[in-house]
């Protein structure tokens, strides 16, 4: 009995394996979380060490480079970069997608350990962190309040706010911009210190010593015991006013007596604007493997009620929410599927004519979509834009096998047979071809599995989660579909009847269709000759088709990336901003706008996020409105501002597009006439906006050169030199005091800004004490020179470099690829001396790019030698291939057309192309070789086989086709990526599917095997088998005693 026998003669046992995947796949499906994307793992260590008052020099040579050695030998780095600025080291280790964080951590950390006794005394201990580089808060809420401070915010969001958030399930942390921790400020008068003898090391150690956080202990009676507590430390501004610093001949100096203790704050070096208005803003980020729906969910659920509480005066209010764009960028997805399906619907009663042969098929998607969710589970896989985008994909395919099977059972119906019988020949006639066509299409996405980087991640859930739904289709259609055809299907014999048209129609076209292909084939070479011409013209269109990483999606927001002169504070920042508000309050489509200064912790730089209103409730695209922004902000002095459309992809590459880096290992210096020519050459090219670098000498640096000859004899040390000035200007945070049980720093600091550099005379305003006990002025041993150096000093795998920043300009259509050859090409020729490298999302466009070549190699190789497999034949296989090449070329020529580029998207779409076109060569090879064996010749059998499955040919491409098209013309959140794969698989399997219908049996008549059934061997192979059994029964019969 064959395997498609079972279940047309058991048609309650095929019934129930299919509910079964139902039952499971809807079981899976609540299960599995919802987000935009599939999940990244943290695969980015940052090593965070702050040396107060260092210079960005002394960070890098003295902290970042001898970290930065040890951490070199750690496996598993992709590459490592570091950025060097005042009192501040920052090294970034990114590690190799997929790479274990564990593992790395642990190394990392143990490296970190062993270096610590070589850094500078005064560091403090490195901080260790994991990340999750696409980390970036789903949720932004404004607090405002009429009557309480900034500190008083800040306070009770530390409080209140912050613990409620920070509990929430899925929340990893809360960020505040904005922010004023409460801090006691000690502004202390120089020249009052200098009259009373006092250092500033002695501020120091009288605030170490007189405010203390102490426990006394415990003392016992007979039947009690008592803790004892001791007002050791102060907490308000009056007590440390009041605190003695000297005692001296029966005079006491107080701290007010030579300065003043005001509670303010621990930072003055960022502010936050909302609609132009100054507040505090919280960000709530998500954990790397959090539902960002979910998060949003539970903050807006949480805010009521953190909201009762509020003191008087204090509101909020939700000003960003990421989750709007997820929602909407899903559910237009699962809208698409929806309008796939009907789409296919329509096909089908339009080539079949039947509403009963419609249900055989249809019944199909939801087996196949429901009960691939149990394969998703189990691989830990989402329901996210891939895995949707998928489902769309697979709407058109699952379909096709049951077409298969439901128009060859129907052909015999018409030639006479009964439903049963012809639904047991058809089956069994057909299965072969489905489990081949069902396995290649599978094989396809197998080389996906053993791909690492972007496009392995990314899309190995795209791959197996299509994989699954092709191979649970086809076991539906050998299982349930011969089943419900030998059940509901029927041949009506009306010649009036719709389906009656239907068949007409299609005997028209098919008798038209053969004679046309016999014309064609009798000129076969000449379709050789354009096959391989068109082989040529794939080739060419592929190196030249625009490529990128990613198409630009419309996210409903925009981001500002905005930087300042290298010596400019905060203040400086916030009053170049404030020009951008009436640009962004006349804007239409503004819903609320956010700026931060002081971004990142460097005064100098800002950012901003443009909330759009919702898509439908506007005209413009995020990138038309980006390109009206640029020219306005362009024109705002004093600082470069660059509107940014972000990548929606999850590459943790950040949010500028182009970083071209490049390295030496000379001094950092050497780079900046380099990097200057690079910058230019950029800038004079029409496709490249917003070109910076992150390697400018534009920050002031005042150098304090220490007589120690002078110092010596006075018996001062450079260490009470250091100490002194570091105490005063570089705000140490070492001393805590409390209020209502929270820590806070107390931070000493002059009264009066100090510029030695444009007056020297203010060295006389600071003063040292001698050996002696004298106190004499800074000036005495110490000369002031002044020089520049850049904000940060950068290094990109250990050594020095300098990256090159920039946009893309949308209106040129300019894409990554080029700009990546330009940049490349220019420092080959101009720049011979340099080395370069790629970072960021330049970066993953390059490794992605490889893996799509490697991906594409090894699925072709796959499919070829599963096909060998199959037919029993190197042959065939190439046959059936043959017309993938002009497929290829038909999707890259839509592709062109549409003006699309060649993006990790429709890299996929071109993958999948070779298993779609690839089923119409397995059909029309299979019963070309049936016919052969029947003993029609090779040529015949080319045309008779093709012309057989004209009809099922044409029906699963038209629905393949048709499913497609609502990604192609889809609109709102999501549409571009929807976009570019829809037209690589409408434009390819259209054209693909006219060449298949011409090349492939003009290939086989030339090429082919001939097929020799031979009788004789049969006969004999028969006879064997028969002489067997009888043998097996004789002894049979003798072990019973018969």
């Amino acid at each position: 009995m064959n395997f498609t026998d079972i279940f047309i003669r058991r048609p309650v046992f095929a019934m129930a394996l299919s509910l079964m995947l139902i039952v499971v796949g809807i079981a899976a499906f609540v299960k599995m979380p919802v987000r935009q994307y599939p999940l990244i793992e943290e695969n980015v260590i940052n090593i965070s060490t702050v040396y107060p008052g260092a210079s960005g020099t002394i960070m890098a040579g003295f902290v970042t480079t001898p970290l930065e050695n040890a951490i070199g030998s750690v496996e598993g780095i992709d590459y490592m970069t570091s950025a060097s600025s005042e009192s501040q080291s920052t090294i970034t280790v990114n590690l190799l997608l997929g790479y274990s964080m564990e593992t790395a951590m642990t190394d990392v950390v143990n490296e970190v350990q062993s270096t610590i006794w070589q850094l500078p005394k005064d560091v403090q201990t490195p901080n260790i962190s994991k990340t999750d580089p696409n980390a970036s808060p789903v949720v932004y809420i404004a607090f405002n309040s009429k009557n309480l401070s900034s500190a008083a915010v800040t306070d009770y969001i530390l409080r209140a706010v912050q613990p409620v958030l920070n509990t929430l399930f899925g929340v990893s942390q809360t960020i505040i911009y904005g922010e004023r921790e409460y801090a006691m400020r000690l502004n202390l008068d120089p020249l009052k210190m200098a009259a009373y003898g006092i250092t500033a090391g002695d501020v120091m150690r009288i605030l170490q010593n007189q405010n203390l956080q102490a426990a006394v202990g415990t003392v016992y009676s007979q039947y009690q015991q008592f803790d004892v507590t001791i007002n050791s430390d102060m907490s308000t501004a009056d007590e440390f006013n009041n605190m003695v610093l000297k005692q001296s001949n029966g005079t006491i100096v107080r701290l007010r007596d030579v300065g003043t203790a005001v509670l303010g704050a621990n930072n003055y070096n960022s502010s936050a604007f909302v609609d132009g208005k100054e507040t505090t803003v919280v960000g709530v980020v998500p954990t790397s493997d959090a539902n960002p729906l979910a998060v949003s969910e539970l903050v807006t659920a949480a805010l009521p009620g953190i909201s009762a509480a509020f003191p008087k005066g204090l509101s909020q209010e939700i000003v960003y929410d990421s989750s709007v764009f997820i929602s909407a960028s899903i559910h237009e997805v699962v809208m698409t599927i929806f309008e796939a399906s009907i789409f296919v619907i329509i096909v089908i009663f339009l080539f079949l004519g039947s509403l009963r042969s419609v249900l055989i098929p249809i019944i199909t998607i939801p087996v196949s979509i429901i009960g691939v969710c149990g394969v998703m589970l189990a691989l830990n896989y989402t329901i996210d834009t891939i895995s949707l985008l998928a489902w769309v994909i697979a709407i058109g395919l699952v379909v096709d096998d049951a077409i298969v099977v439901l128009e060859n059972i129907y052909r015999h119906m018409e030639d006479g047979l009964q439903p049963v019988p012809a639904s047991i020949v058809g089956a069994r006639e057909i299965g072969f071809a489905i489990v081949a066509m069902t396995l290649t299409l599978a094989a396809v996405y197998a080389p996906l599995g053993f791909t690492g980087g972007l496009t392995g991640i990314l899309f190995t859930e795209f791959a197996f989660t299509l994989a699954g739904a092709v191979i649970v289709s086809g076991f539906v259609a050998l299982t349930l579909s011969p089943m419900m055809c030998s059940r509901i299907l029927s041949y009506n014999d009306d010649p009036h009847s719709f389906t009656h048209r239907i068949d007409r129609v299609f005997e028209v076209i098919i008798v038209k269709y053969k004679s046309v292909l016999r014309r064609v084939m009798e000129k076969r070479w000449y379709v050789v000759g354009m096959a391989a011409f068109l082989y040529l013209v794939c080739a060419f269109l592929f190196t030249h088709t625009k490529g990128e990483l990613a198409p630009l999606e419309d996210q409903g927001y925009l981001f500002g990336y905005i930087i300042g002169p290298s010596s400019a504070n905060v203040n400086f920042t916030q009053k170049y901003t404030n020009m951008m508000d009436p640009i962004y309050a006349a804007l239409p489509e503004m819903a609320h706008y956010l700026v931060v200064n002081g971004y990142g912790g460097v005064p100098s730089q800002a950012a901003s996020v443009l909330n759009l209103v919702d898509w439908d409730k506007r005209t413009r695209s995020s990138n038309q409105i980006q390109a009206t922004l640029l020219p306005k902000f362009w024109a705002i002095p004093g600082l470069k501002i660059f509107p940014i459309n972000p990548q929606p992809l999850p590459t943790g590459g950040g949010l500028i597009p182009l970083q071209f880096v490049l390295k030496t290992t000379n001094d950092i210096k050497t780079l900046l006439p380099a990097i200057q020519q690079l910058q230019m050459a950029a800038m004079k090219n029409p496709g490249f906006t917003n070109v910076t670098t992150n390697l400018m000498y534009d920050r002031p640096r005042v150098k304090l050169v220490i007589d120690r000859n002078k110092a010596g004899d006075l018996g001062i040390s450079v260490a009470d030199i250091t100490n002194s000035l570091g105490t005063l200007f570089g705000s140490p945070e070492n001393v805590q005091f409390a209020i209502q049980d929270r820590a806070y720093y107390v931070i000493p600091e002059y009264t009066q800004n100090f510029n030695f550099a444009a007056n020297p005379n203010d060295m006389n305003k600071v003063y040292l004490r001698t050996q002696s006990g004298n106190m004499v002025p800074l000036s005495t041993v110490v000369k002031v020179e002044q020089d520049v150096e850049p904000l940060t000093i950068n290094h990109f795998q250990q050594i020095n470099s300098a990256t090159l920043q920039g946009n893309l300009n949308l209106t040129s259509n300019y894409t990554l690829g080029q700009a990546l050859e330009f940049l490349e090409t220019y420092t080959k020729r101009y720049l011979p001396d340099v080395q370069f490298d790629f970072a960021g999302q330049a970066r993953q466009y390059i490794e992605s790019s490889s893996d799509f070549v490697q991906v594409f190699l090894f699925a072709v190789i796959f499919i070829f030698l599963l096909l060998s497999a199959q037919f029993e034949s190197f042959r065939d296989p190439l046959i059936i291939l043959a017309v993938a090449p002009l497929t290829l070329a038909g999707a890259l020529i839509t592709t062109h057309l549409t003006g699309g580029t060649l993006n990790i998207y429709t890299e996929i779409g071109l993958t999948t192309l070779i298993g779609l076109i690839a089923k119409h060569g397995i059909l029309i090879v299979e019963f070309a070789n049936q016919l052969q064996e029947k003993g029609v010749n090779k040529h015949e059998a080319a045309i008779e086989a093709t012309a057989m499955r004209l009809r099922p040919i044409l029906m699963t491409t038209a629905a393949m086709v048709l499913g497609a098209l609502p990604l192609a013309v889809a609109g709102g959140a999501g549409a571009s990526a929807r976009h570019a794969i829809g037209w690589v698989i409408v434009g390819g399997m259209t054209i693909g599917t006219m060449f298949s219908l011409f090349v492939v049996p003009t290939f086989y008549s030339l090429f082919a095997k001939v097929k020799v059934f031979d009788i004789e061997l049969e006969r004999q192979i028969s006879a064997a088998i028969k002489k067997s059994e009888a043998l097996r029964e004789d002894e049979e019969k003798r072990r019973r005693g018969e």
